[in-house]
């Protein structure tokens, strides 16, 4: 029986041309292939809750995202965790926090919405303060009490910072929110409902910015 071209070809061929089959790194492509086992760069990139397409509940994407977060290593990774599409308090949102935040260490480019993940369960985001592969970071959280919990980052690498606000500007914790770029290398920082008094806070802390 005759052999399949392609699999005359050498490995480094063969893996580069998965590798160009990808959305480009950090764009999440979907949780659905079981190709390149042995290859981390095809599986650096997650994104979770975004979609359900047939087959793939909640639960089975928190397996798949296991499994490629285990595929992944030593790489770092890119993460998206659209917690807004799912219930109040979910389980499901509880459940993979806990499993993405083991691999903080490796985060380089993460958006995450936290606005359901109850204030009982903010002592968990802990692992926020070290994050040294990190260079781009977009949290949606409504709640300032939530940073005096995760600030400060402990980010060297962090360029840019999208941070989403819901609440009244007048309860912004400026200094907590200063602390938390302080030592950073920001140079690209988006924030909501901010007023003057906060951005002179935040220039302080971020001499190199381009973009605000």
């Amino acid at each position: 029986m005759a052999a399949y071209p392609v699999l005359t070809l050498p490995t480094e061929i063969v893996v580069e041309i998965f590798l160009r089959y990808l959305p480009p790194y950090p764009i999440c492509p979907p949780l659905l292939r079981y190709i390149a086992f042995n290859t981390p760069a095809l599986w650096r990139a997650i994104e979770l809750f975004s979609t359900f397409p047939a087959g793939m509940t909640p639960e089975a994407q928190i397996h798949a995202a296991q499994i490629w977060l285990k595929r992944s290593q030593p790489w770092p990774i890119s993460l998206v965790l659209n917690g807004f599409k799912l219930a109040w308090a979910s389980d499901e949102l509880l459940n993979v926090m806990p499993m993405l935040l083991t691999h903080h260490l490796r985060w380089e480019h993460v958006a995450l919405d936290l606005n359901k993940v109850p204030r009982l369960h903010w002592h968990r985001f802990d692992a926020l303060l070290k994050m040294p592969m990190l260079v781009e970071l977009d949290i949606n959280n409504k709640s300032w009490s939530f940073w005096r919990i995760v600030e400060p980052f402990d980010a060297p690498k962090l360029t840019t910072l999208f941070v989403e606000f819901w609440n009244s500007a007048e309860l912004l914790p400026a200094d907590e929110l200063a602390a938390s770029v302080r030592g950073a290398s920001l140079t690209r920082l988006y924030l909501n409902y901010v007023t003057p008094y906060v951005a002179a806070k935040i220039l302080r802390e971020t001499n190199r910015l381009s973009a605000l």
